[in-house]
């Protein structure tokens, strides 16, 4: 079969039994990149958001093809369409040299038969249709068949992937772009969706989720300008996400350019992971796709893979060379961030071990300002706490004060402040901190049980309690942890204080509610 014969992706219509039309795949070859995980604190809600919408419709919208498939069948034959048109449509193709014909020999054309499929995705046939030269325009029958097949194409338009998907011949603006949205299968959808995540987020992380969205777009239409420009006669419609995805991989290849990238591929038998310049996979893609284009008899379509190729890249270079400030660099460049990260680690592990504590220390400063870690904040302070006045050991501090890190690990960034403030510092050399880092490390003690710690600074934080807007609460839970302590003293010597200091505070009139209950008590 000639390759315009079936342009769809897979199969198509996925309802119909197309398997004896698919005897010649092509090259076998396959190249998958993993360069990096997927960011979660960042995620890419756009490639989530088109595979939900491609599986959506194909589970829902095309859900109904089954049935439209067989209502337009069963017309073909109970009209009298197939007795007038598959003798012709036979007696067409019996000189044609298509290896998959050599199967349907002795298959005869009533009904139930693969013919059918023929009619309605055989290239020469649906030419011979569409230019009305199946039968011959002086047959007693001709207006009648005219008739007959506009309706038959009608019901072949309630089929989804057929009404709707790209047929150059005929194209409608709309079919620009709902063909990329169609999927001739559950593993065409599968297959589709898998290379859609493993590629997309790769781009949506560097242009961010609007511009990726605009680029996957354009990548399903620059396929498809492909389709209408080199393959204008063909009638079959083509579906699938493919072209698109082809797309991101050629946009991919350009944004990375010489950086070194991770990838598996397979060729044939052989399997390998490899790291190489992400520009290298270009000729590689376009020419896996050339050559199925040139001698795989397949009905995959190879013209709109080349094309969404050659799309990406050309929309790569463009936006290297016009918007390059678009470019989340930061994002491209992760790969060679952690293999840095990774030797500096090393270094570090080695001057750790022969106790070179002061280098490891600054190592490990390094890798903390890279990538913060609860893992790394941990080496740091343990090789800088005999050096406070390092900046390693200032960074331990103020790291152990993030949010993050406390809540990763509270007793280990709570032990961090506490030696910091055990340290015995000079009013020069103490490190400085804000209001809110105190404020972190005072509820980080008090969570930990370092009641005598924590009473130090929450009693100097409500005397000057215009600066510290958590003073009430966190005096309010250390007299709670006096109380459960059976130190009642205590406990209301800070319910008192709360009113002193805080006496518009909502604590403030808990705490009266508190020491009313503290006097009932006695």
């Amino acid at each position: 079969m000639p390759r315009e014969a079936l342009k769809a992706p897979l199969d198509f219509p996925r309802s119909a039994p197309y398997s004896h039309l698919d005897k010649a795949n092509g090259l076998a070859m396959l190249i998958i990149p993993f360069d990096r995980p997927i960011d979660w604190k960042n995620p890419p809600f756009v490639t989530f958001a088109l595979v939900l919408i491609n599986s959506f419709i194909f589970f829902f919208v095309q859900h109904g093809e089954q049935a439209a498939y067989e209502s337009a069948r069963d017309y073909y034959y109970d009209s009298g369409l197939a007795a007038i048109e598959l003798p012709r449509i036979k007696n067409r193709l019996e000189d044609s040299d298509q290896e998959w014909l050599q199967h349907l020999e002795d298959v005869p054309i009533e009904e139930p038969s693969p013919w059918f499929d023929v009619a309605i995705s055989e290239a020469e046939v649906l030419q011979a249709v569409h230019r009305h030269q199946l039968l011959e325009s002086d047959h007693p029958d001709y207006r009648q068949w005219l008739r007959q097949r506009d309706h038959f194409e009608s019901l072949l338009n309630n089929i989804t992937t057929y009404g709707h998907g790209l047929r150059p011949a005929m194209p409608e603006w709309t079919d620009m772009i709902s063909h990329y949205f169609l999927h001739a299968g559950i593993m065409h959808l599968v297959g589709n969706m898998f290379f859609l995540i493993t590629v997309g987020f790769l781009i949506e992380g560097v242009l961010g989720h609007g511009r990726y969205l605009l680029a996957y777009l354009l990548m399903g239409l620059g396929a498809g300008t492909f389709d209408l420009l080199f393959d204008s006669q063909r009638y079959t419609p083509g579906i699938g996400a493919s072209g698109a995805i082809a797309g991101l991989m050629g946009l991919y290849t350009v944004l990375y350019g010489r950086r070194r990238v991770q990838f598996f591929f397979n060729f044939i038998i052989y399997f390998d992971v490899r790291v190489a310049p992400a520009i290298l996979l270009l000729p590689f893609w376009l020419g896996y796709e050339l050559y199925n284009l040139a001698f795989s008899s397949s009905n995959v379509n190879y013209l709109a893979h080349a094309g969404g190729l050659i799309s990406g890249a050309v929309l790569g270079g463009l936006l290297r060379q016009f918007r390059a400030d678009w470019l989340q660099t930061d994002f491209m460049n992760h790969r060679q961030q952690r293999a840095e990260e990774q030797e500096i680690q090393l270094r570090a592990q080695a001057l750790e071990k022969s106790l070179d504590f002061k280098g490891a220390a600054v190592h490990y400063r390094k890798l903390w300002l890279a990538n913060p870690s609860i893992e790394t904040l941990a080496a740091l302070f343990r090789c800088s706490k005999t050096s406070p006045e390092s900046p390693a050991y200032v960074s331990a501090v103020k790291g152990a004060l993030k949010s993050d890190m406390a809540t990763q690990n509270q007793a280990l960034c709570a032990s961090i402040f506490l030696d910091f403030l055990d340290k015995k510092w000079s009013t020069s050399n103490k490190p400085k901190l804000s209001n809110e880092q105190y404020q972190v490390g005072a509820k980080l003690l008090l969570d930990q049980d370092k009641i005598q710690a924590a009473d130090k600074l929450i009693a100097g934080m409500l005397k000057h309690s215009k600066h510290f807007e958590q003073a009430p609460q966190l005096a309010m839970q250390l007299s709670l942890a006096y109380k459960k302590q059976k130190n009642i003293h205590r406990a209301e010597l800070y319910l008192k204080a709360i009113q002193k200091y805080c006496p518009q505070s909502l604590e403030a009139r808990n705490a009266k509610v508190a020491l009313e209950s503290f006097s009932g008590g006695h």
